[in-house]
């Protein structure tokens, strides 16, 4: 069974157009078409969109995407592909190191926005234990009453 574009754009959330660009870019592999052009896509290619759709929003650059899924074939799965002799060691090797660069630089925004959050925590802290304390109160009722 073949899914239409806006069936697809549906499912993950993409836009038609995104998709579109994804697929002329290079990023997504060639999708397949109708003798009339019309784009028919298969489970593979909605796995494939998920994975970029993924990947970009945990800022993964479209070109590190793109060298990652590049050339999969409708076989799917890069250690299949390497088990088979489908794609070479060099090719594996660097798909495995750009995805151990991505990890990194999620790490650093993991520490980054657990930094930002403690300091959040620290702060709500400061303001409840404020407002908790009588005084504070009182002077709360009093900007009530004028």
């Amino acid at each position: 069974m073949y899914l239409t574009i806006q069936e697809v754009a549906s499912r993950t959330g993409l836009s038609a157009h995104t998709i579109r660009y994804y697929e002329k870019s290079g990023v997504l592999p060639r999708v397949q078409r109708t003798e009339s052009g019309i784009r028919q896509f298969t489970e593979t290619d909605l796995a494939s969109l998920r994975f970029i759709s993924d990947y970009k929003q945990a800022g993964m650059p479209l070109e590190e995407i793109k060298e990652i899924i590049g050339g999969i074939t409708q076989y799917g799965c890069i250690l299949k592909q390497f088990e088979h002799g489908e794609i070479t060691e060099h090719s594996f090797l660097k798909r495995l190191a750009l995805l151990c660069e991505h990890r990194q630089r999620l790490m650093a925004q993991r520490d980054h926005l657990d930094q930002m959050l403690a300091a959040v925590n620290q702060k709500i802290g400061l303001y409840e234990q404020q407002f908790a304390e009588k005084p504070g109160k009182e002077r709360a009722r009093k900007g009530e009453r004028q």
